[in-house]
């Protein structure tokens, strides 16, 4: 079966993005059993394609994008105006961001000619490629985290005139994606949660759960020693949901923490850390930025954190720290997808004196600590490996698939050998 990927960024087993890594690992473990092709986006930021995912793919294009996202006042300039395009022709601002003609044309021209039987599109931005697609090509969006109601969370946040834009927004959201649900033929979600958020708005739509995997280490990282004062905080802070749980980490839980460890350390690993977040940094407090490895990091730390409370979706960051074999305290948002079980894998706390007490309990009871994580990763190595998640995607597959004929079988071979 030959499958089609349209990815947003260029997806890297190695990249420091929990998406980007999850696409690489799906899209590589497919390409074992089927004939896979690729188009990325790819913004000036972006690192390209991996040698080992191009490999695997029998087509690969990257065509450059520019979302107008950067630091510099040219680039602020023109996302702003771009947000206030998008916002008057009524489409959601990352949608228009991701717009492009080129993109398009390479799309369809590699439609005709290598002859797709599926499409999948991953993240909902690339879904506007899949609206226009010959009758016979089975359309897969993959939602990473549901576009909607993130967009809602964000509405009350900002300056009076933002708020207004972002609300406008959120209901551009609501129309795209309801149209997206609609006009594909099935819509793979992380959760139950965001399965129940997709049918509300398309009742009559195909939602499908299938929660992603991810590579196991091949050894525990919670075998080293460790002085059980390090707490670590992962996930790049352009996400807002990240950059509120990292805020609310600094400004209320550690200090409850400090109060029984006074010696405890608090890491924030992540890129674009936003300047309140900064502002907010103090004693016991480092900030890293963006870092090239995050496995540094997860070897010291005695606890690693997840205090989140918005966004969707699942958390890959969170599903690797539990696959290192490290002792985890996170929100039940952080673990959602993750069919684990408080104090046997994970802490599970919601409350910032909780999330404190939590914290404080395994930093004083390494013991305690080295149970929770040895659980942890046995637990992984069972529940989060990649080959259920491949039957699963083949059975929607097949579902889906129209019957190449040999006529049509030869001359998509004949033009791709």
């Amino acid at each position: 079966m030959r499958v089609l990927f349209l990815t947003p960024t260029p997806p890297r087993l190695d990249s420091i993005q929990g998406g980007n890594r999850i696409m690489a690992q799906l899209l590589t473990r497919l390409a074992a059993r089927h004939r896979v092709g690729l188009i990325a986006a790819r913004a000036p930021e972006d690192q390209p394609v991996d040698a080992e995912t191009a490999e695997a793919c029998e087509v690969v294009h990257e065509l450059a994008i520019d979302r107008h996202a950067g630091g510099s006042l040219r680039s602020r300039f023109l996302f702003s105006a771009n947000a206030m395009a998008a916002t008057l022709r009524r489409a959601p601002v990352w949608v228009s961001e991701y717009a492009s003609r080129e993109y398009a044309h390479r799309f369809h021209e590699v439609v005709s000619t290598w002859r797709p039987e599926i499409v999948q599109a991953e993240f909902h931005v690339m879904a506007q490629y899949l609206l226009r697609l010959p009758a016979d090509v089975g359309r897969v969006l993959i939602q990473h985290e549901p576009g909607y109601p993130r967009a809602c969370e964000q509405a009350g946040v900002g300056s009076n005139l933002t708020r207004r834009i972002r609300r406008l927004d959120a209901g551009a959201w609501r129309r795209y994606e309801s149209e997206a649900y609609r006009r594909v033929d099935a819509t793979v979600v992380f959760t139950e949660r965001d399965r129940r958020g997709a049918l509300s708005l398309a009742p009559d739509s195909r939602i499908v759960t299938i929660p992603f995997g991810i590579d196991i280490p091949p050894r525990p990282l919670s075998t080293l020693a460790v002085d059980g004062r390090e707490i670590l905080f992962i996930g790049g802070f352009a996400h807002p949901p990240n950059a509120d749980a990292a805020q609310r980490l600094v400004e209320r839980i550690f200090p409850l923490v400090r109060t029984r460890h006074p010696e405890a350390r608090l890491t924030l690993v992540g890129a674009a850390p936003p300047q309140p977040l900064v502002d907010l940094a103090s004693a016991g407090v480092t900030l890293t930025g963006s870092v090239a490895d995050v496995v540094p990091y997860l070897e010291r730390a005695a606890v690693v954190v997840a205090p989140l409370r918005l966004g969707g979706g699942m958390r890959v960051k969170v599903a690797e720290a539990l696959a290192a074999g490290k002792a985890v305290v996170a929100s039940s948002l952080a673990v959602e997808g993750l069919d684990v079980i408080s104090s046997e894998h994970v802490v599970v706390a919601e409350r910032d004196a909780d999330f404190a007490t939590a914290i404080s309990d395994l930093l004083a009871n390494p013991d305690r600590r080295n149970a929770l994580a040895v659980n942890a990763r046995r637990w992984a190595r069972s529940a989060l490996t990649w080959d259920t998640r491949i039957d699963m995607y083949e059975q929607l597959y097949s579902s889906l698939a129209r019957p190449c004929t040999e006529t049509e079988r030869s001359r998509g071979e004949e033009t791709h050998p």
